[in-house]
């Protein structure tokens, strides 16, 4: 079990934040616009900032006019692309540690860095919303599983610059309606 800000989510109540934040972003494009980073406001999911983050996607790298070239240059340089721009409290149990400030192969061996890299290239890619189940057996904790959720903004309402994250950890094997 983890001290600290986090928990265990039973599945029923990760599945309810989940909702709670697509609701939350969805209410937030406009337009046919993706939210930015200024249109998202902490103050309204307190009870979830313990397990959010923000991951930063370098527009140093988007150097052309479509996100898949851009995806596609990230492969030859892909540790400079994405990085922990801000990271809640409750995830330092998780990370055994604290991730605000690192890349992904900071944080994670090769195999799971290459797992992100690809589930955050397809937010960027496909500029939608993207959830999905990892399992924590890298960190020694395979009685735990980390359900994920990856939201998409964009400053300029359609380029995709930062990823606001969610993750909540479940029990192994936990089921949720």
């Amino acid at each position: 079990m983890f001290a600290g800000a986090n928990r265990v989510y039973s599945g029923d109540e990760a599945m309810a934040a989940h909702r709670e934040l697509v609701q939350y972003w969805m209410s937030k494009c406009k337009d046919g616009q993706l939210p930015g980073r200024q249109d998202i406001h902490p103050r309204d999911f307190i009870k979830h900032l313990p397990t959010i983050s923000l991951i930063e996607i370098d527009e140093a790298d988007q150097t052309s006019d479509s996100p898949q070239e851009d995806v596609a240059h990230t492969a030859a340089n892909p540790d400079a692309h994405y990085k922990m721009r801000l990271a809640g409290t409750g995830l330092r149990d998780i990370y055994e540690g604290e991730i605000t400030g690192k890349t992904l192969s900071e944080v994670y061996p090769e195999a799971q860095a290459q797992y992100w890299r690809q589930q955050l290239s397809e937010v960027r890619e496909q500029a939608k919303p993207a959830a999905g189940a990892a399992p924590l057996d890298w960190k020694g904790k395979d009685h735990l599983v980390q359900l994920w959720l990856r939201l998409p903004l964009a400053s300029d309402g359609k380029r995709v610059n930062m990823i606001l994250a969610f993750d909540a950890v479940v029990a192994a094997g936990q089921k949720a309606a």
